[in-house]
C-alpha cells in the first residue's frame, strides 16, 4: 500500500511542478508563449498573464502542500 502512496504523490508532485512551469512561461515569457500557443494568442494579452498567474500560484500551492 505505500508503494501506491509514493507514486500518488509522485504524481502530484509532477502535476504541481508542470503546472508552476506552465505559469512561469506565460507570467514571465509571455511573447514566446503565444507562439507555442497560436490559438490562445488571440485573446488579450492582460487576461493571459492573469492566467498564468493563477497556474503559477496553483502550482506552488500544490508544490508547498505535497513536497
Amino acid at each position: 500500500m505505500e508503494h501506491i502512496v509514493m507514486s500518488f504523490k509522485l504524481i502530484e508532485l509532477s502535476l504541481a511542478f508542470g503546472l508552476f512551469i506552465d505559469g512561469i512561461a506565460q507570467v514571465l515569457f509571455i511573447k514566446s508563449w503565444w507562439g507555442h500557443r497560436i490559438e490562445i494568442s488571440n485573446q488579450n494579452q492582460q487576461l493571459l498573464q492573469g492566467c498564468g498567474g493563477y497556474l503559477l500560484a496553483i502550482g506552488a500551492v500544490l508544490l508547498i502542500i505535497f513536497s
